[in-house]
């Protein structure tokens, strides 16, 4: 009797029960209306039962179709109304989708297409209104785009700019407003950013700028 295996990616959302199935079982699950076991039947990656589900009127299911990652059915769901569906096709990294995506409504689509920081993205991304998009576009450490968010409006922009611990964005970014940028260029160690740090207003910015600060002069 023909048996089918889960491929191990799906074994972290699909019960043990179901990791091998006879023919039997998978068409009974097959006439199921319930969501469940349509993201099962999904999850075995048949053409024919992806061919009918990445239509389905529970994203749930349309979620699994979309993980499989297959093109035919990626090319549909790129365009999906929900879009934690389009978060899932955007994760699969294709030129295609991420064409389409690099523009969606939903700013953590956004933030995806930025994390597979494609250039052309990147360039867009960078003037993104949503400032959880501008720090992915950050976190990929492109020098033009630092150069321009060293500058942004938003905090936790800034501070992942100072992580790359560039010397020309910490110049800068010493003199921060905000004391967990400050704190950021401190970690980095560099003595003319210490020698200004441990004289800053905040303790928490001074106190660990100073144990820095005399360590270095131990080690020397």
């Amino acid at each position: 009797m023909k048996k089918y295996k889960l491929r191990d990616k799906y074994k972290s959302y699909i019960s043990y029960d179901y990791w091998t199935v006879t023919e039997e079982e998978l068409q009974n699950l097959r006439e199921s209306n319930d969501s469940s076991d349509k993201c099962i039947v999904a999850s075995f990656e048949q053409e024919k039962d992806l061919d009918r589900l990445v239509h389905d009127k529970d994203p749930k299911v349309r979620s699994y179709v979309a993980f499989t990652g297959k093109d035919k059915y990626l090319s549909i769901l790129v365009n999906d109304s929900n879009e934690k569906i389009r978060e899932i096709v955007a994760h699969q990294g294709r030129d295609e989708d991420l064409d389409i995506l690099v523009h969606d409504p939903d700013w953590k689509v956004r933030a995806i297409v930025a994390e597979c920081g494609r250039d052309k993205d990147l360039d867009i991304l960078v003037k993104d209104k949503v400032a959880s998009v501008r720090k992915a576009v950050a976190k990929q450490g492109r020098d033009r785009d630092l150069d321009v968010l060293v500058h942004d409006k938003i905090v936790s922009v800034r501070q992942g700019v100072a992580i790359f611990g560039r010397d020309k964005d910490l110049d800068i970014l010493v003199h921060d407003k905000a004391i967990s940028v400050r704190q950021s260029v401190a970690k980095h160690g560099r003595l003319k950013d210490l020698e200004i740090l441990i004289k800053d207003d905040h303790v928490s910015v001074s106190y660990p700028a100073h144990i820095r600060y005399w360590k270095q002069q131990d080690d020397y």
